[in-house]
């Protein structure tokens, strides 16, 4: 799945005719351990290309070498693979804040609140890490995260597709 401090998605995958995959196992017991391998080479590589996806991402939004980006790793679960942007801020660019946010939402913003304090246009002023005091009305929804797990969901078959073919090719199938 694909985590941040206080919103997750989880990626569900279809692993191509996995029906087939387990028939094949059975009948060539001997291939299931190699299967097991394909099957985690093909998630590894899946998560490479959606942690790349997520900087893209982010960079295409002006954040490519901010806080934010610094944050996003994979992380082994021992059950699978999780994209986490581990920041305290990384939500606020994801769904984004204030009144701007609520003018240019999230996706699918499942319950997250815009302009929660009903500042408006008025908008509100904070210190920044400079020190200073700045003023904001909030920020748009920079779907970072949401985009790499779109984009995760749709790569994933093929990678499955990819190294399951190679291994069958290998032994001969």
């Amino acid at each position: 799945g694909v985590t941040m401090p206080g919103a997750s998605y989880n990626l569900d995958i279809n692993l191509g005719n996995y029906a087939s995959i387990k028939r094949a196992e059975k009948i060539f017991g001997t291939l299931s351990k190699e299967i097991d391998s394909a099957l985690d080479d093909a998630l590894e590589e899946t998560a490479q290309e959606m942690e790349k996806k997520a900087l893209e991402s982010l960079s295409s939004y002006g954040l490519g070498g901010s806080e934010v980006a610094s944050s996003v790793k994979l992380d082994n679960t021992g059950n699978g693979i999780s994209l986490v942007a581990s920041s305290d801020h990384a939500d606020y660019v994801e769904f984004g804040t204030g009144i701007r946010g609520a003018e240019s939402p999230h996706p699918n913003p499942d319950g997250w609140s815009y302009d929660v304090n009903e500042h408006g246009d008025a908008g509100w002023v904070y210190k920044g890490k400079d020190g200073k005091f700045h003023w904001t009305a909030g920020t748009r929804s920079r779907p970072f995260m949401y985009e790499t797990w779109i984009y995760g969901s749709r790569i994933v078959g093929s990678k499955v597709n990819k190294h399951i073919n190679s291994l069958l090719k290998g032994v001969g199938l």
